[in-house]
């Protein structure tokens, strides 16, 4: 099996009798080939949702002890990833999610939590609105996506066009491609990414009539 790699990278795990032999993130460019069992994602979500079909290969998360970022474990029947290295707590893996990745299901509508690895192109939805991430961190509870335009947009995720209002600051904006309905008519947007504060209303400035 040849494994390899655009921009984002990918993490893998490899499998041989019955057990876990290696696992490791694959950098933008490299690639890995071999005849043994891999699992590999880009996405840490899928990644440890992937692993969980291995479970029984997995060594088993340890009560006490030193945890190194990235080794993998079986816990509760399913799979977990260390997020960052640190002594065993004892706390359990979903109640401790800064160091700590497990699985959660309904992964292209899932909610925006703090302390997930993200990267470009990866969406959450959050206060009830879907956003884009445009550069790759790991979330913070200080920098939520309605607070954080430098890390986070708006995606306009519905077929129906929604009515358009004025956006009210930097970080609800609407972009090029967003369809909205306003006096009557249906618009596509033209010229977006301006700040809240000096959005133009359709039919001004920005906005085709479709």
């Amino acid at each position: 099996m040849r494994i390899t790699t655009d921009e984002r990278g990918k993490r893998y795990a490899i499998f041989a009798d019955g057990e876990i032999v290696t696992s490791g993130v694959l950098r933008s460019g490299d690639y890995l080939a071999t005849g043994l069992t891999v699992v590999t994602a880009e996405d840490e979500n899928a990644y440890v949702g992937a692993l969980a079909e291995h479970v029984a290969e997995l060594p088993e998360l340890p009560s006490t002890g030193w945890l190194e970022a990235g080794a993998v474990y079986a816990w509760n029947d399913t799979a977990v990833m260390v997020r960052q290295s640190h002594w065993r707590t004892i706390y359990p893996p979903d109640e401790t999610l800064n160091l700590f990745v497990t699985y959660r299901e309904d992964a292209d509508n899932l909610e925006w939590i703090p302390a997930e690895k993200v990267a470009v192109g990866m969406r959450r939805i959050y206060d009830g609105k879907m956003y884009e991430c445009v550069q790759a961190h790991v979330t913070d509870a200080a920098f939520v996506p309605s607070a954080a335009p430098a890390l986070w947009k708006v995606v306009q995720t519905s077929e129906e066009p929604q009515p358009w209002v004025q956006p009210t600051g930097a970080h609800d904006v609407y972009h090029i491609g967003d369809r909205v309905t306003h006096n009557g008519s249906t618009w596509e947007c033209t010229a977006g990414d301006a700040s809240g504060a000096n959005s133009w209303e359709p039919g001004v400035y920005g906005w085709t009539k479709l």
